[in-house]
């Protein structure tokens, strides 16, 4: 008998399993296809391990940067620190003088001057109202003045105390007060000061 020109497939009926299997086979890849495949399957990975690198070393240098500024910080705490320290230990030998209880202004400028020449600080007295002697100005040249208002008369310890315009600089300063010990009750206090850029 002769051989049917169509292929087996076809005297197959329509559900039969070899009719499925041969039509649900997929079809071959086109080269570009593999191409672009075999591309996104090498670079993908690349891409991604590139972009959590860079957000690894991008954390690693923010918590450096804050790390830095922190260290800064703790550095220029400690460096006022210490620039107070100084101030409130002249502050304490000035306010010793014997000058102050003989109430001689002149010799205290004389004294104060000599101690602090050097140091980028000057000294000031005051009373309850007045600053009676700033070693800042030759003594002959300082005119008594009223004291800032609202500024209270230190009568025990020590005080920092910030100004945001000196009484004689015009420029930002801090003063390390203690009271005078000559006198009882105490009716001044001795104050040794200096501008911020000399820290």
């Amino acid at each position: 008998a002769a051989r049917s020109a169509h292929p087996a497939s076809a005297c197959l009926p329509y559900d039969s399993p070899a009719r499925q299997i041969h039509q649900s086979t997929p079809r071959a890849l086109s080269i570009r296809t593999l191409l672009v495949l075999l591309v996104m399957a090498v670079w993908l990975p690349a891409l991604a391990g590139f972009s959590l690198l860079a957000r690894i070393t991008y954390l690693r240098e923010v918590a450096d940067a804050r790390h830095a500024v922190e260290q800064l910080g703790e550095n220029i705490a400690s460096s006022v620190e210490r620039e107070l320290d100084k101030r409130v230990f002249m502050a304490t030998a000035l306010s010793a003088s014997s000058a102050l209880a003989e109430q001689d202004w002149r010799r205290f400028h004389r004294e104060a001057s000599a101690a602090l020449k050097g140091s980028g600080a000057w000294a000031l007295l005051v009373d309850e109202r007045m600053q009676l002697v700033n070693t800042v100005l030759p003594f002959d040249a300082h005119v008594a003045r009223e004291r800032p208002p609202g500024l209270p008369l230190l009568r025990e310890g020590a005080a920092i105390l910030f100004a945001a315009h000196g009484a004689a600089t015009e420029r930002p300063v801090l003063g390390a007060f203690v009271p005078d010990v000559q006198t009882s009750p105490v009716a001044r206090n001795v104050g040794v000061v200096f501008e911020l850029s000399a820290i």
